[in-house]
């Protein structure tokens, strides 16, 4: 079971709507579903709520830094909560799938995703992925499209995506990891 959910983002008002912050828009949404209470971190200044669910303790953390540092913030909250790697879940975009797709993998390598590759160099690679797919650009660097916000298409797209991983949220705290991966693996978006 997962102790934390960690969406991967960059902080500031002009990243919010980005396509690089769909793990940060992930955490928004189920922190407004559920009602949580959002804190702040003493120790790394970052966002994060709590959800108790049959005495199980889950946290929801936005780290405080840009995406490209965003293992160290969460080393630094793991080692205070004292949570283990291996029960930490990164939500973040992914450049390899549709608009629509999510995955759900355990360990691996960075793919080219900056902030997994500074979670790998600070937590090593137990952790579990939730990749939201964002597509590849056809006709703009990838810089410049992970930086740009959703288009009002994508933003309906990612919207119903949420829906289906908050409605299928309770299934985190009662199957095992690789029944998990037949849930949301199996999922694509209509469009």
């Amino acid at each position: 079971m997962f102790e934390l959910i960690v969406g991967l983002g960059n902080v500031g008002d002009r990243y919010i709507n980005n396509r690089h912050n769909c793990g940060f828009q992930l955490i928004d949404y189920i922190s407004d579903y559920l009602n949580l209470t959002v804190n702040k971190d003493s120790h790394t200044g970052s966002c994060f709520s709590k959800f108790i669910f049959n005495n199980n303790k889950v946290f929801f953390l936005k780290p405080n830094s840009f995406m490209n540092l965003s293992g160290q913030t969460i080393r630094k909250f793991c080692n205070f909560y004292k949570i283990d790697p291996k029960n930490i879940l990164i939500v973040h975009d992914e450049l390899d799938l549709d608009i629509g797709v999510v995955k759900l993998k355990r360990s691996g390598g960075h793919a080219g995703h900056n902030g997994i590759r500074d979670c790998i160099n600070n937590l090593g690679n137990e952790f579990c992925r939730l990749r939201l797919g964002i597509g590849r650009p056809k006709f703009q660097a990838v810089a410049d499209y992970v930086l740009s916000d959703h288009t009002t298409d994508e933003c309906k797209n990612l919207k119903k995506v949420f829906e289906f991983l908050v409605s299928k949220f309770d299934d985190f705290f009662y199957f095992e990891f690789e029944d998990l991966q037949k849930v949301f693996n199996g999922y694509k978006l209509k469009l």
